[in-house]
């Protein structure tokens, strides 16, 4: 391993068990579906490699968040009022909750990748662009 640390030592740093650190290694969509925002800026903080690299590759890098969480929710509440459509419905039509996102965008830290790609799909965002990145400082108001 790159960074000199065991899965162990990986796997107790993101509060996980080794097992699940090993599925996360083996298992390429584990990261998109699997682990939230927040454990994925932490693995990129343990690893040194930006989240973006750690999902998608060199191609990505010295990208950083361009789409903030407050703008997703922004986009997330014009949406609801947009299409007329009960918070549940509009839940329905994305797959996930938007409750908690509409209260308070720090939220999404919680959501997985694949969360954050079909909220931004159905408002029209780039969510690449609104991957956190391993600096957010937003990430320490959350732990």
């Amino acid at each position: 391993m790159e960074s000199g640390l065991t899965e162990n030592e990986i796997a107790l740093r993101l509060g996980m068990t080794v097992s699940s650190y090993c599925d996360l290694e083996l298992h390429d969509d584990e990261a998109f579906t699997v682990v939230s925002l927040k454990d994925l800026v932490e693995l990129g903080r343990i690893l040194a490699v930006p989240p973006r690299i750690l999902l998608l590759g060199s191609e990505e890098e010295g990208v950083g968040q361009t789409v903030s969480f407050d703008k997703v929710t922004a986009s997330v509440a014009r949406k609801l009022k947009e299409s007329s459509q009960t918070e549940e419905q509009l839940g329905d039509l994305i797959g996930w909750d938007i409750k908690t996102v509409l209260g308070d965008p720090k939220s999404l830290w919680d959501f997985s990748v694949e969360a954050l790609y079909d909220i931004c799909k159905i408002v029209g965002l780039d969510w690449v662009a609104a991957l956190p990145d391993s600096n957010d400082h937003d990430l320490e108001n959350v732990r």
